[in-house]
């Protein structure tokens, strides 16, 4: 049990606007504190939209902090047949830095701090100090001090296209074990060039669809410990033999917005096929959905080795991920 426990502990550680209509047409603004402002977008510059407002006149307004409509307008106005979505919907997902145990190129607001719990076993913290960097630290909830692992990551986001459709980052793991973990594994490190693309519905709400890919370096060092008896001395001794053993890693993503509170989520990771007896042998594919709100999101979601192994009896390993953005 503490070895299944402590693999699914290592596996969480890795891993516009038509120009068409006429000028008295207004879109419904929803900013990241839940108001809405009625009016047009103008302009945009240095990440900051300059709107119109029937009542309040010309207000700026950090790009970051607008939910949908989120593509900027030329100066016309908003056609009726792309108004603003119900005041109920468009809501960011609160977790969108990553599918289930795979990282998206994008990134959360600057200055945020993100929770995520994997199956109430594995829990990470995160920081933003920009909207380009974020870091993350995790450890394995204290079942048993036989029990454990540390990890530390960084994911630095490259290039974003100025509307924020694609996405370009690269994120950096390292992992020791401990306890009974570290019995097979001594240390783990992993880095990964991630790449996403996001395709806005009418409304410039960038939560629609997604599709996601990864490709990276794997490596681990292992140790075997054994006794070399030794003839002069006529005893044994014991001896600790460490091996390093790296690969290519890779996964693919998709997402797919279900409603203005859920979005459906998809993902294939490889594996860690040099670990010995880890019972995973191939990649994992996990399938599931996430509800979400301004600050929480859930994932529902099961998960199942592409292996070799027998698993005729086996369907999916139930997933639930909770997450919380401050």
């Amino acid at each position: 049990m503490l070895r299944t426990m402590g693999v699914l502990g290592l596996l969480a550680a890795f891993y516009g606007f038509a120009a068409d209509g006429s000028a008295s047409e207004t879109a419904a603004i929803r900013l990241r504190d839940g108001s809405i402002l009625r009016g047009q977008i103008i302009g945009r510059a240095d990440s900051v939209l300059t709107i119109q407002t029937g009542s309040l006149g010309k207000l700026t307004v950090p790009e970051r902090e607008v939910m949908w409509p989120r593509k900027a307008d030329t100066g016309r106005a908003l056609p009726a047949s792309q108004k603003a979505a119900p005041e109920d919907g468009g809501e960011r997902d609160p977790s969108d830095q990553a599918l289930f145990f795979m990282p998206t190129a994008f990134m959360p607001p600057a200055q945020t701090v993100n929770f995520r719990d994997f199956e109430l076993l594995y829990l990470t913290l995160g920081y933003s100090p920009s909207e380009v960097t974020a870091v993350t630290g995790g450890l394995l909830f204290p079942v048993s001090p036989e029990l454990q692992v540390l990890t530390f990551g960084i994911k630095q986001q490259l290039w974003r296209h100025p509307e924020g459709k694609v996405a370009l980052a690269i994120t950096a793991n390292t992992t020791k074990p401990l306890g009974e973990v570290a019995d097979e594994l001594d240390w783990v490190a992993n880095a990964n060039l991630v790449v996403g693309v996001r395709l806005p519905d009418r409304y410039g709400n960038l939560e629609n669809i997604g599709f996601h890919a990864a490709i990276g370096y794997l490596g681990a060092l292992d140790k075997d410990e054994y006794s070399r008896y030794d003839p002069a001395l006529g005893q044994s001794e014991e001896e600790t033999r460490y091996n390093w053993h790296s690969g290519v890693s890779f996964a693919l993503g998709a997402e797919a917005r279900l409603g203005p509170h859920s979005k459906f989520l998809a993902e294939y990771i490889s594996a860690v096929p040099f670990v010995s007896d880890s019972g995973i042998d191939g990649g994992l594919f996990t399938v599931g959905i996430r509800l979400h709100g301004e600050h929480l999101a859930a994932d529902i979601a099961g998960t199942r080795p592409i292996t070799d192994s027998d698993l005729s009896s086996f369907f999916l390993w139930p997933l639930l991920v909770v997450s919380y953005r401050y």
